[in-house]
């Protein structure tokens, strides 16, 4: 029986292991992406370039609520600053100090 080996990144190292290839399905394997250098201008240009949907600028109306769901803060990309963003593209203006302080 062969088997397929995978080594992932974990932590700072590396973890290995394999899985007899006779029991594997699918392999997805991902590309590598470019570092984000100005986070701001990215989070800014996905949200107004979403994948099959509007902007979110332009199917929100004033005075409507909205739910904008992330990873959980246990994730270890996870950063706090994209609620600044995120206020950022829900206000006209688009300055923070603009912007109320969320709960």
């Amino acid at each position: 029986m062969t088997s397929k080996k995978f080594t992932l990144r974990y932590g700072r190292g590396t973890l290995s292991f394999e899985l007899p290839a006779d029991r594997l399905l699918y392999e997805l394997v991902g590309s590598n992406r470019p570092a984000v250098h100005n986070l701001a201008q990215d989070y800014l240009f996905a949200l107004d370039h979403p994948i099959d949907s509007a902007p979110l600028s332009e199917r929100v109306k004033p005075g409507e609520r909205v739910a904008i769901v992330v990873s959980d803060i246990t994730r270890a990309w996870q950063r706090n600053d994209y609620q600044t963003f995120l206020k950022m593209l829900l206000t006209p203006s688009r300055t923070p100090s603009t912007i109320e302080s969320w709960v």
